[in-house]
């Protein structure tokens, strides 16, 4: 028994659907996480991942299954008894009350002392960096510092579980970046179990301990990013995360004149990341004509045309990335004609 108690996930979902009217926005969903993980559920607009997150809040019922948290079916559980933390999108804090005023606004309903509430506000706002903010109103605050603000206001309840709905498309670049740190690096240190709703494939992948893949109400992969990105499980999920290049039989343009392995040449759809093609400097490459080039900063990407080894007058167009000194040495070329090859090692196949 206690071998189980330990084993067993802090949190799971267990074939959890759910229509709107005729639509179904959630079918048969499944998944579990430890405790102190981060998960990203990770889809394009209209998937379902905001829909499951308010299932998990208690906010919007479920049609069918049910929830698991820490060995108790929360089901039918009422919102504000689920310990759990929401941080919405638009960050809902009211203009007329302090920043001080918006995180003690949390313990609202909390049957605990005035001194309490002050010392957890105190404490909330020391972890967010917003002590010097305090006496300030919304209409005051940069948006990363608004950010700030919802978060503490859903940390001053202490959650078991902290959940994000795209807390950070509303803030620019820089900004962005420099929150979403902040957050993580608080995440792991206060040990919260956190689960982030986002399109933002980098967010998902660089945040991350454990992302699921939703499409159409379905969770197409789950598990480490790492593996995700390297390994997906379908054409989706290898368009969905990061550049890709598809391409029908791979055999039509044999680069470095290397057949193809057997099992590969038996697929019919072939994937292959643009980082693991590269400028050949040697024998046996293939041309390719640049079509379009993009400097990225770190890197440039270019879209090469290859002309196919059958009869077909269509060519091959493919993404390539490269350092600067590899493009630079293309521009020594003197023409758009490049010769490049690739590791067969690294295409992906889908049957």
């Amino acid at each position: 028994m206690l071998s189980e108690a330990i084993s067993s996930p802090f949190m799971s979902v267990e074939n959890v659907s759910k229509k709107f009217g005729h639509q179904t926005v959630l079918s048969n969903v499944s998944l579990s996480m430890d405790k102190g993980e981060w998960l990203s559920l990770l889809g394009p607009s209209g998937c379902g991942k905001t829909t499951l997150l308010r299932i998990l809040a208690g906010i919007e019922p479920l049609d069918n299954g049910r929830i698991i948290l820490e060995g108790n079916d929360i089901t039918a559980t009422a919102p504000a008894k689920r310990r759990m933390g929401m941080v919405f999108q638009s960050y809902a804090l009211f203009p007329n009350l302090t920043v001080e005023d918006n995180v003690l606004y949390g313990l609202s309903q909390d049957r605990i002392s005035r001194e309490e509430k002050i010392s957890r506000a105190e404490e909330v706002l020391l972890m967010v960096g917003l002590i010097p903010e305090r006496s300030k109103y919304p209409s005051q605050l940069s948006g990363g510092q608004q950010q700030r603000t919802a978060l503490a206001r859903t940390l001053i309840k202490r959650p078991q579980l902290l959940l994000l709905d795209e807390p950070f498309s509303a803030l620019d670049a820089q900004v962005r970046l420099s929150i979403r740190k902040e957050l993580r690096q608080l995440q792991q240190k206060l040990g919260i179990t956190t689960i982030l709703v986002t399109h933002d494939q980098e967010e998902a992948l660089t945040l991350s301990d454990k992302v699921a893949v939703i499409d159409d109400g379905h969770i197409v992969q789950h598990g480490a990013p790492r593996d995700i990105y390297e390994h997906p499980s379908t054409p989706f999920v290898a368009g969905f995360i990061g550049a890709m290049n598809f391409v029908d039989l791979p055999g039509m343009f044999e680069l470095n004149k290397q057949p193809l392995p057997v099992s590969l040449a038996e697929n019919s759809i072939f994937a292959i990341r643009p980082e693991h093609l590269r400028l050949s400097s040697g024998g046996g490459a293939v041309n390719a004509r640049i079509i379009t080039k993009e400097y990225r900063g770190s890197f440039y990407r270019l879209c090469v045309e290859i002309d196919r080894r059958d009869s077909s007058p269509s060519s091959i167009r493919l993404e390539i990335d490269m350092t600067a000194a590899e493009f630079d040495q293309c521009i020594s070329y003197g023409s758009d004609i490049i010769p490049i090859e690739v590791d067969h090692k690294k295409f992906i196949s889908f049957a």
